[in-house]
This record gives structure tokens, C-alpha cells and sequence, in this order.
């Protein structure tokens, strides 16, 4: 997968603003997970999917996102939980509906099956990997059942996306397209 200069700076910007959101998810309680993580992070990505319309741009922020976390102090466990989040919306939006996060039917299913994987990946992970630590919350039945809420709430981040691809997306493709002429 070749990148150009343009999408390699929207994957730098868009992965530090993923960054920046999921870091909320420390300093609030358990039920701001669901919010911030389901509703912005899920936006994020689809704004910068639909922005640069190609496969492979969620899992690289996935990926960048995992790492700054590892980097600043929290377990290895982000790098695959974020990975599977970008990599569930690519395969998803590119691989089984073939389209480019343009509408209410690819965002709405792929969002909730990312948030809902990524979720239960970094559970796992978390129970299996870090014996003593206390991954996310103090029961798995409150921890299952705020991640089925989590994920019926990402599918609000995919129409929030659809709503700033509208009016952000065709602004920053022709600033692409204008620079790629000269």
C-alpha cells in the first residue's frame, strides 16, 4: 500500500486526535468509556476513512493509536485492541460492503462490531496478560452489558461522521487534488 505525502499527514493528524479522545477514557468513570470511545473515536475514524477513501487508513491509526498509549504508560494490550478496531472498520466498509464510509448502512454496521470487538479484545487480553490488574470493570456482567450499550451507541459517532464528511470531506479532497496538480 503506497501512501502520499496527503494521507500520510491525515493519518498523523486523525491517529494524535484518536489519541488525545480515547486518553478520556482514564479520567472519567466507566460509563464515559461507552460515550467518549463508542461515540468521538468512532467518528474519528470514519471522518478519516471517508476523507482518504482508502483501505488500510483505520488500522494504521489503529496501530499509531495503540502505540502512543504503550509509549505513555498503559499496557501493550492497546496496540492490538486498537489495531482490531481499525482493521474491523476496514474489513467491514472495504472488504464485505465495498464502499467507503458514504452511508448510514456501511458506518452503522461497522461501528458497533468494532467497538464491540476492540472492547472484548482489550478485556481478554487485559484478564489474561495482567493477572492482578483490574481490567475496566469490577463485573463482567456490568462490563458485557455496557459493551452492547457502548456498541448501539457508536452507530450515533457513524451518523455524526456521515454529518462532518458532508461538509469537511469535499473541502479536504480538493485541497488534496489542488496540491497533487501543482
Amino acid at each position: 500500500m503506497k501512501l502520499t505525502s496527503w494521507e500520510i499527514a491525515v493519518i498523523g493528524v486523525f491517529a494524535a486526535l484518536h489519541f488525545v479522545v480515547a486518553s478520556l477514557n482514564l479520567f472519567f468513570a466507566m460509563f464515559a468509556h461507552a460515550l467518549t470511545d463508542a461515540i468521538l473515536c468512532t467518528c474519528i475514524l470514519l471522518v478519516a476513512i471517508h476523507i482518504t477513501q482508502r483501505p488500510g487508513v483505520a488500522s494504521l491509526i489503529g496501530v499509531v493509536t495503540g502505540l502512543l498509549f504503550f509509549v505513555f504508560g498503559t499496557p501493550f494490550v492497546a496496540i492490538p485492541a486498537w489495531l482490531v478496531r481499525g482493521a474491523i472498520f476496514d474489513l467491514v466498509i472495504f472488504g464485505l460492503m465495498h464502499h467507503k464510509a458514504c452511508c448510514i448502512k456501511c458506518c452503522g454496521v461497522s461501528a458497533p462490531a468494532s467497538f464491540f470487538a476492540s472492547t472484548m479484545l482489550g478485556f481478554t487480553l487485559s484478564s489474561i496478560f495482567l493477572v492482578g490488574y483490574k481490567p475496566f470493570f469490577f463485573s463482567i456482567t456490568l462490563f458485557i452489558v455496557l459493551t452492547i450499550i457502548g456498541s448501539a451507541l457508536s452507530v450515533f459517532g457513524a451518523y455524526l461522521a456521515l454529518k462532518i464528511n458532508a461538509r469537511i470531506a469535499p473541502v479536504i479532497r480538493r485541497m488534496i487534488t489542488v496540491e497533487e496538480v501543482r
